[in-house]
């Protein structure tokens, strides 16, 4: 909330709010506060859900807020830590087209790499700590460890939040178009349906027997294997049965050259009218 009282804005009051954590888990802290950290909203699911024992929800796409969990051990910091990344790296996994086509893209790759390393790690660190060592090596490693796993959720967390940013153009394009053809052909039989007569003649025998009719549809169909098969994150029209696709596309070019035999008529109508009550006259 601003200091004026306003709030729903986009002022520094408004969109940068204080996040307090209280709980008598935390340790009492001595010596000067740290300055405050910019978080993420996303961050408080896996962050609120490791805190009370839970479950890290399937599709959050959030990190862990390590100072949250600071004052535990290392094995259990390390522990959090291996499951928010296994949580990230399985939703990655699950919605990356990628790996279904045998592709593998370069942000999950370097996610899954980092990941990969630092569960390399996290297996010696443990065997060191089962073993009974309480050197200093154990305590460096530990904080390399710790080091590797915030470097590959952030990059797994940076992946999903691109992913969730995409949207599905090239259906919202299709979807677009077939709005505004009909709205056209409304606004076409708008006139005629106020006339004392009401009468409004669709032609639709003569467009879709016509050639540009059948020259859209092969167009129309050559675009949508281009765009399917190039693609790599695939869309909503392109998951959809050849026989869906193919009746969506003929009512897109269905509607078009209805849209143009109206015109055609609505224009050059009044001019044969004119011409016919000329030679009447004359």
């Amino acid at each position: 909330m601003s200091e004026t009282g306003s709030h729903g804005g986009s002022s520094e009051g408004e969109v940068r709010t204080p996040l307090l954590f209280i709980s008598s888990a935390f340790d009492r802290r001595n010596g000067p506060p740290k300055p405050a950290e910019l978080v993420q909203q996303t961050d408080l699911v896996a962050t609120l859900a490791i805190g009370l024992g839970l479950p890290i929800s399937r599709n959050s796409v959030g990190k862990l807020l390590l100072p949250v969990v600071q004052q535990k051990t290392m094995r259990e910091q390390l522990r959090y830590l291996h499951l928010n990344g296994f949580q990230l790296s399985r939703l990655l996994q699950e919605n990356t087209p990628a790996y279904e086509k045998g592709k593998i893209n370069i942000w999950a790759d370097r996610g899954f790499e980092q990941f990969k390393m630092a569960e390399k790690s996290h297996g010696s660190w443990i065997k060191l700590y089962l073993e009974g060592n309480t050197s200093e090596v154990l305590m460096n490693l530990g904080k390399k460890v710790l080091k590797q796993y915030l470097e590959a959720i952030k990059t797994l967390s940076s992946s999903l939040s691109k992913q969730v940013a995409q949207y599905d153009l090239y259906s919202m394009v299709v979807g677009t178009i077939i709005v505004v053809e009909v709205l056209v052909l409304f606004l076409l039989s708008i006139p005629k349906a106020l006339s004392p007569r009401a009468e409004f003649e669709v032609p639709l025998s003569l467009p879709l027997c016509s050639l540009l009719f059948y020259l859209l549809c092969l167009l129309l169909c050559a675009v949508h294997v281009v765009l399917c098969t190039s693609t790599e994150s695939l869309c909503y029209f392109c998951s959809i049965s050849w026989l869906s696709a193919i009746g969506v596309i003929m009512l897109v070019s269905g509607l078009l050259c209805v849209i143009l035999s109206a015109l055609e008529k609505r224009c050059l109508n009044p001019k044969l009218v004119v011409k016919v009550r000329a030679r009447k006259t004359t």
